[in-house]
């Protein structure tokens, strides 16, 4: 069974099975619940691009404190770990951070002497992209930088936003 012919069985045993709960509603509301579950329920494929440069006096970050940002970045999220925060300094004075999550990944990387850090977060999982925005912004202390959301979800051509800074 193709993944498509999946989905609309399992919208369709969905809306069946709730039916009956929604019978003091009217058709309108009805429809509008059905189909604000269903939304929610949607796979999607967000990818958010962060690039800056950053204001973080060298050194003055440990591994610690980046596993704690990461961490937090979740809260921020309403996102779940699969995989605790991995953390490494390179011999380029770079530290390198990956976490898995429920629905995917979020990778950094952070260039001590450039003060420059690019950020990936990968999900099957609408997120507050302003939010995640701000506290990347604010936990960097980026001075300028670029941001860019990626849509890419299955069986549609790729939707690239760049976002404001």
């Amino acid at each position: 069974m193709h993944t498509y012919d999946y989905l609309n069985l399992m919208e369709e045993k969905f809306i069946i099975k709730i039916l009956p709960f929604l019978e003091h509603y009217t058709k309108k509301e009805k429809v509008k619940i059905v189909s604000l579950f269903l939304d929610y329920m949607k796979i999607v494929h967000h990818h958010l691009l962060f690039q800056a440069i950053v204001d973080i006096v060298p050194n003055s970050l440990n591994e610690e404190e980046l596993k704690n940002m990461m961490l937090k970045l979740l809260n921020v999220l309403d996102m779940n770990v699969l995989i605790e925060p991995r953390l490494k300094l390179s011999h380029q004075r770079a530290w390198t951070g990956i976490m898995g999550i429920i629905t995917s990944h979020i990778a950094f990387h952070y260039w001590i002497d450039e003060k420059y850090v690019q950020f990936d977060i990968y999900t099957c999982k609408k997120f507050d992209k302003k939010k995640a925005i701000n506290f990347l912004k604010d936990f960097w202390k980026a001075t300028e930088g670029k941001v860019i959301f990626i849509n890419r979800e299955m069986g549609k051509d790729f939707e690239i936003e760049k976002l404001d800074f």
